[in-house]
């Protein structure tokens, strides 16, 4: 296979075991060229052992890391040709800005580095600061010093580790979309791990969710949030409300039923769901109306019947807490002054069309 058609980097079988705990277990993922790709999940989910395997400072206990196709599974992390942005920014305080990033040149002609400064700067934009020390930058700025120098000489495959998890939420927010956009112009692959589910979602091109060492789904951002096909996802992105019941059909539909009611949806795994076993409809708040009680039901719609509990606004949208079917249900429609807004203590219908719930198996 030529290697313009290998993928960026390949893990099959990747086992990681420390004692007798399983860490990440039989993984295989595949991370095409200049794609963006985030593993998502909580702690201890295998996320960040599998990103230190592709870096090389974790050996697995079984399987292979092949990096543009060439085994890099027992090759030491300075020999992958790979950059690696913290945290903790893990900058050297004794050297200036330009001698940080710098640093992974070593191997560069002398007469090629201070051009290659100069554009790493001018990426992050840090003109101007070439000689000032780590102590004499912001939290913003030293990061993106980390940043320029994972990028100076354009590594092959790019890993950040929770990149932004020390900054606060505005300025975490800009930085997202400045290298997203430094992703785009640069076309650098880029492997990332983070808790962060929004962040997730702005940045990625696909996203592996984690859960107990194994790749739960495995999908673009939209797919992942419109379309889970466990019910560890649905939980795990963003808000879902999810009705748990026996799988049953309602005509030719698949449908969730439960003690008084029925929910019919759509099913989006490719696994086969048996009739009788248990299963689950999620459907997302923003997806849901609040409708007048006595209205009557939208065609190819579902409609429960709930009463408000609260609600809350927070500025561009309100959320309501309802009590619907012996459980609490999130909507979260935008703020409209002219919709329908009930206020606590009310009855209304919760309604939202057939095709946005998602039936999946309650395992």
């Amino acid at each position: 296979m030529a290697e313009q058609q290998q993928p960026a980097l390949l893990m099959q079988g990747v086992t990681k075991t420390f004692t007798t705990l399983v860490a990440v277990n039989a993984l295989d993922l595949e991370l095409q060229r200049g794609e963006f790709m985030t593993l998502l999940g909580s702690s201890g989910s295998g996320k960040t052992t599998t990103l230190n395997m592709v870096a090389g400072f974790i050996q697995p206990t079984a399987g292979r890391v092949l990096i543009d196709g060439r085994d890099a599974t027992r090759i030491p992390p300075h020999k992958r040709g790979i950059g690696m942005v913290f945290q903790n920014y893990a900058l050297f305080p004794h050297l200036t800005v330009a001698q940080n990033i710098a640093f992974p040149l070593v191997r560069t002609p002398k007469a090629e580095r201070a051009g290659l400064i100069r554009e790493a700067l001018r990426r992050v934009g840090l003109e101007g600061l070439e000689e000032r020390f780590p102590r004499q930058l912001s939290g913003g700025q030293q990061q993106r010093v980390a940043f320029a120098r994972a990028i100076v000489y354009r590594p092959r495959l790019l890993l950040m580790d929770e990149p932004f998890g020390a900054l606060d939420k505005k300025l975490r927010e800009s930085l997202q979309l400045e290298i997203r956009r430094l992703h785009q112009e640069l076309g650098i692959t880029i492997l990332h791990v983070t808790h962060d589910q929004e962040e997730a979602l702005v940045l990625s091109d696909r996203i592996a969710i984690f859960n107990r060492g194994c790749i739960e789904q495995l999908d673009s951002p939209k797919g992942i949030y419109d379309k889970p096909k466990t019910v560890f996802v649905a939980d795990f992105i963003g808000d879902a409300n999810i009705f748990r019941g026996v799988l049953s059909r309602d005509e030719e539909i698949m449908a969730v039923k439960g003690d008084g009611w029925q929910l019919c949806g759509l099913v989006q795994s490719n696994e086969a769901l048996a009739l009788g076993s248990r299963g689950a409809l999620v459907i997302r708040p923003d997806r849901i109306s609040l409708v007048s009680v006595n209205s009557p039901t939208a065609p190819a719609s579902q409609r429960i019947i709930g009463r408000v509990r609260q609600v809350v606004y927070l500025g561009g949208t309100l959320k309501y807490e309802l009590e619907s079917l012996n459980q609490i249900v999130y909507v979260r429609p935008k703020a409209d002054v002219s919709a329908f807004t009930p206020s606590p203590g009310e009855e209304v219908g919760v309604e939202w069309r057939t095709e946005y719930g998602v039936i999946v198996a309650d395992t």
